[in-house]
């Protein structure tokens, strides 16, 4: 993840506020290496060099995470090239995510403002974020701080800017124990934590991130051997990730009701109570899914008196429903339909249809998945939500675990708002989204991150279900793509 940081003193002991300087080792530079595994198995690595000038610095990171999704083989690069002066304040910054669709980051420093050019692809957009004091980017930032400088208690508080959502937020990192020479530092972000270990020459000896994410200081000639010894095994992060229960569904797509009990995490962090999800007992995590069918279908565009649903048409930067292409093929595709519900499966179907099923560790623009036509569950669904805003249909994501196979996997299905939210999903080709999608979140990219919170942790037990006999939840002949 790439970090930008806004530093705002530090809390403890020491009221007065602390220069960035202080916080930068002493040596001249260096060149450090750390190793990736995933539940003890090596995925990857990240070479961090930092070089000290008399004017300027400069810190250049390297990342390269390899691994399967659903046994798809997938390599991910990931860069950051940052110009700092000499009391290591950000004036300009480089990054780069490269896989399938790259990712790439341009920052320069205008008075009190980075101006950060960003591409996905083909598209092209721009960002102005207001800093009031000393910030700087990197993907591991707490390496910069000296082990013999600071002390068990000291706080820092960070702005992070995340390129998935182009916006800041913000990270607490506390000194919490001194193992010898060694600092432990725990950081909490968006409801997650991380230990780190650094050591007094300010190198990440060792990180641990929930989900089993470990990062430990390594060699260079130890990753290189590990490089040159690469063959097809890798971890399989989806299947590591997903949740096995100890009952089993035959047909997960023919189920209209669906009784389970979530274990493992605090079902308060979590929206799970909406049209078709009813918590009915939230000291035991019982959950029951019932699917609904549209009734009442209005047209295309919302009448005022629906509430507010202007958010769930507007274009976002991964959403971009406004691009000439989008709304040519929304248009395409609706043609002179103006039943929101029967549009909505209009679009579901051709999504179904014009995409190829493959499994991205992507970052999902919908005017680049047009035009590439290929992609998993997040693919189908930002370019369904897209086509659907552009056609004037109130569209929204929704994202959490789908029964498949052996277990629940984590996924990602659209909704729509037809007079009530109605549950589709174009990966599947269904119109109505079985009972064995359970939502954990919903909203754009930033809202989604949430469900980091359950990978791992949470646990499912299967108390009952129900099925139809084919799918056609709503007893519509023309219900099924």
């Amino acid at each position: 993840m790439i970090l930008l940081i806004h530093k705002e003193g530090i809390i403890g002991q020491d009221s007065h506020r602390t220069d960035m300087e202080q916080l930068i080792p002493d040596a001249s530079g260096g060149d450090s290496w750390q190793s990736i595994y995933f539940r003890d198995r090596w995925i990857g690595y990240v070479r961090t060099t930092v070089t000290h000038g008399t004017e300027r610095n400069h810190i250049r990171s390297f990342s390269f995470l390899r691994f399967r999704l659903f046994n798809e083989l997938r390599n991910i690069i990931i860069t950051s090239d940052q110009e700092l002066d000499a009391r290591f304040r950000l004036l300009a910054f480089n990054a780069a995510v490269s896989g399938v669709t790259d990712l790439r980051l341009k920052g320069t420093l205008m008075g009190n403002q980075m101006l950060i050019d960003i591409s996905y692809g083909a598209s092209m957009q721009k960002k102005a974020i207001e800093v009031h004091d000393d910030f700087f980017i990197d993907q591991n930032i707490l390496h910069l701080i000296h082990g013999k400088s600071r002390k068990v208690g000291d706080s820092y508080s960070f702005s992070i800017f995340n390129p998935l959502t182009l916006t800041t937020e913000k990270v607490i990192a506390r000194v919490v124990a001194r193992e010898g020479d060694r600092l432990l530092i725990e950081t909490s972000f968006g409801g997650l934590t991380a230990k780190t270990w650094i050591d007094s020459k300010g190198v990440v000896v060792r990180e641990e991130m929930q989900n089993g994410w470990v990062l430990m200081v390594d060699s260079a000639d130890n990753v290189r051997n590990r490089l040159a010894h690469l063959d097809g095994e890798a971890v399989d992060i989806a299947r590591e990730l997903a949740v096995v229960t100890s009952r089993t569904i035959e047909n997960p797509r023919t189920v209209r009701y669906l009784k389970i009990r979530a274990g493992g995490v605090n079902i308060d962090n979590f929206e799970l109570e909406n049209a078709r999800q009813h918590i009915q007992d939230r000291t035991k995590g019982i959950v029951e899914i019932t699917i609904t069918c549209p009734g009442e279908h209005t047209g295309v565009t919302p009448p005022g008196g629906e509430g507010n649903l202007d958010r769930f048409l507007r274009p976002s930067h991964l959403i971009d429903s406004a691009d000439v292409s989008i709304r040519k093929t929304a248009l395409e595709i609706v043609g002179d339909e103006k039943d929101r519900w029967r549009a909505s499966r209009r679009i579901g179907k051709w999504v179904y249809e014009h995409l190829e099923k493959t499994m991205l560790p992507d970052i999902p623009v919908a005017t680049e998945i047009l035009k590439n036509r290929r992609g998993d569950c997040n693919e189908h669904t930002v370019l369904f939500v897209a086509l659907a805003r552009a056609a004037g249909i109130p569209a929204d994501l929704s994202a959490g675990l789908v029964y498949m196979n052996d277990g629940f996997y984590y996924h990602a299905w659209p909704k729509v708002f037809v007079g009530e939210w109605i549950h589709i999903d174009p990966t599947f080709g269904q119109d109505i989204a079985d009972a064995t999608h359970f939502e954990l979140v919903s909203g754009d990219i930033a809202a989604q991150a949430k469900i980091a919170l359950a990978m791992g942790n949470i646990s499912i037990d299967i108390l009952d279900a129900a099925y139809e006999n084919k799918n056609n939840f709503c007893g519509d002949s023309d219900s099924s793509p």
